[in-house]
């Protein structure tokens, strides 16, 4: 049997494992129809036209048939690595065969031939032979980082000679649980809003929260500040930024943290006046005027930080007066461990009689390797001492992050994921058609929804134009569903928050977003609420196609005013990029890096400064003659 490529020219049939057709299809560049074509592209060249861009999309499956059944004994394909520009080879590929095209078997999954980490920029090569089978059709399935670039899909093999061997194995099965997470699957708590604390030493009223900025979370206000309900019926605590005295950072990136960094933000957490014990205060003077029963606690969830594997002393962890280090992701793990146990001992000694520790966020809002190259391993086994202490723990993804697919199986209880609707203009282009993809993802893997605000809501010149956006949020959600189905968490801003602004706002437009939402987190928001609002005022299709051309600028964007695609809550009133700059997709940038366009647009950029410098060079002179000439006189 001669051995041969049995895919050259065959048409290849690509499925997004999640729908991209309404959000990001427009970001993805070149052509599509090039993978059998026997071509292998320049890893240093991802648009020199020898591949073809896959962004998010969760991952891919690409489906040929052979048109009759042939012996396949082997297969290898190519993607690019460079992880500088926020390109992954992806963590794995599956190869399956299949007879009738509709049970295929896998018959072999290749791991990444590189560590998310490598720094170099290389054509990553996946191949594997296996023993000769009889099929027709072939699915090879792979898993999108941020962006993939694949150039050549081969498939070897010849006629079949009466000595394969038949299909056999795992038979291939698509998750869809078809529904979102249970509205019960935080025991009654449906409703958290995202509110911050920490270090923040330029203004403390960002990272101390009073007993009066509870209020218009804890209960509905009238405008007369009147106490009429109750509002939201749990709350989360985040690190603003990961801040924290040493420098470091207590999210994912920056600079490491120390256990002195961790002891400052438990010891703000639980100051006198001011967070926990002043929001303990509130509940208590909540359940007076609403007369709440005596045993009502208001539960809410923490956020604890990120240890990072370094060889600086980290602190004493145990007590013994040596300080350890953090050397392997399992001391990670410990040291992880010993905060949560050195905050629950805290939280039992104060007894508080008002509010309940019920869980915690996990600060990423991926499950990429791009975080670290074990991220899995990692998150699992800070998920499984949390369980062992019984405490549940809410993961928040923007939409189609990096991993999202591995929520349950990582161990996650709950997971809401962010649509973007606020923070990406090229999601703005079609809000409806982005919260359908939206929905199928969220359905697909059983996930709620965050809902986010911009802090522009709060300026005049910008208010309509984001808070048309948020509607889109709250419409998107009583079309769907979600309003009434599932868990819902809320970002906005910190300091302390625009929903508190909007509360206490004396413009109508403004105080009416916070009359919505509380219609919302009852249940009772009806389109005819949002509906016959000012036109709505989304960037046009010529901006967002501008965005996607100049990836350098939407990275500077996105660095000044992340949320959605930023480490940490992403607060767009606070620089949430203060640690060194880092170009990742995965965190910091959302389109494709054209390296080459960039090149020519900064040598275009110093041909203007050139042009520039020389007309003011010309008009220095001539003023300096110009000067001489009438002192002469």
């Amino acid at each position: 049997m001669e051995r041969v490529n049995l895919v050259l020219g065959k048409e290849v049939k690509i499925i997004n494992i999640a729908p991209i057709e309404n959000s990001y299809a427009s970001v993805e560049k070149g052509r599509k129809d090039i993978l059998t074509d026997g071509s292998i592209g320049d890893p240093t060249d991802c648009y020199g036209g020898d591949w073809v861009h896959f962004y998010r999309g969760v991952g891919r499956r690409l489906l040929i048939d052979l048109e009759e059944i042939k012996s396949v004994d082997g297969f290898d394909i190519g993607f690019i690595h460079d992880r500088a520009a926020g390109i992954y080879a992806p963590e794995f590929v599956k190869f399956y065969l299949s007879l009738d095209g509709n049970d295929y078997f896998e018959v072999a999954e290749v791991k990444a031939p590189y560590e998310a980490s490598f720094s170099e920029k290389v054509r990553a090569v996946y191949s594997g032979n296996i023993n000769a089978c009889r099929a027709r059709y072939i699915m090879i399935e792979f898993y999108v980082e941020v962006n993939a670039f694949c150039d050549e899909l081969r498939v070897f093999g010849g006629d079949c000679i009466g000595i394969e061997g038949e299909l056999s194995g795992k038979v291939f099965s698509d998750v869809n649980k078809n529904c979102f997470a249970p509205r019960d699957v935080l025991e009654g708590i449906h409703d958290i809003p995202l509110l911050y604390f920490g270090y923040w030493p330029e203004d403390e009223r960002v990272a101390k929260l009073k007993k009066d900025d509870f209020l218009p979370y804890l209960a509905y206000i009238d405008r007369e500040k009147n106490v009429k309900d109750t509002m939201f019926d749990g709350l989360m605590f985040l690190i603003v930024q990961g801040r924290c005295p040493s420098g470091g950072c207590l999210g994912y990136h920056g600079a490491p943290n120390y256990l002195s960094d961790w002891e400052f933000i438990l010891d703000e957490l639980f100051a006198d006046g001011q967070n926990l014990k002043a929001y303990d205060q509130a509940v208590e003077e909540l359940k007076k005027t609403l007369s709440l029963p005596k045993d009502y606690k208001h539960k809410f969830y923490l956020t604890a930080p990120v240890p990072k594997i370094s060889h600086e002393p980290f602190g004493d962890l145990n007590g013994d007066g040596i300080e350890e280090k953090l050397l392997t992701t399992e001391d990670c793990i410990n040291a992880y461990a010993w905060f949560i146990d050195e905050t629950i001992k805290r939280f039992n000694a104060e007894h508080f009689e008002n509010i309940q520790l019920d869980g915690w966020f996990w600060v990423n809002e991926s499950a990429s390797r791009a975080n670290r190259d074990d991220e899995e391993f990692f998150a699992t086994g800070c998920l499984n001492e949390l369980h062992k202490r019984n405490q549940k723990c809410i993961f928040i993804p923007y939409f189609q992050a990096g991993g999202c697919e591995k929520a349950e199986r990582i161990g996650f209880d709950c997971t809401t994921m962010q649509p973007g609707l606020s923070f990406q203009s090229v999601l703005g282009l079609n809000p409806e058609g982005m919260f359908n993809d939206f929905t199928k993802l969220c359905k697909k893997y059983g996930f709620g929804v965050e809902l986010e605000i911009h802090h522009g809501v709060k300026n005049e010149a910008t208010k309509e134009q984001y808070g048309k956006l948020f509607d889109e949020y709250l419409l998107g959600c009583i079309r769907n569903g979600m309003m009434t189905e599932t868990v819902h968490t809320y970002y906005q801003a910190a300091g302390p928050g625009v929903f508190h602004y909007c509360a206490h706002a004396e413009d109508d437009y403004q105080r009416a977003i916070y009359d919505k939402l509380y219609k919302f987190i009852k249940g009772t928001l009806t389109e005819e609420d949002i509906i016959g609002s000012p036109e709505k005022t989304y960037p046009t299709e010529p901006e967002a196609e501008e965005l996607i051309s100049k990836p350098e600028e939407i990275t500077e964007e996105i660095i000044s005013e992340p949320e959605s695609v930023a480490e940490e809550a992403n607060d767009v009133i606070l620089d949430d990029f203060d640690e060194e700059p880092y170009v990742d997709f995965e965190q910091a940038e959302e389109y494709a890096f054209d390296s080459e366009a960039i090149e020519k647009k900064k040598k275009k950029l110093k041909k203007y400064l050139a042009i520039g410098a020389a007309i003011a060079a010309v008009a220095g002179i001539a003023y300096l003659i110009s000067k001489a000439f009438r002192d002469k006189k």
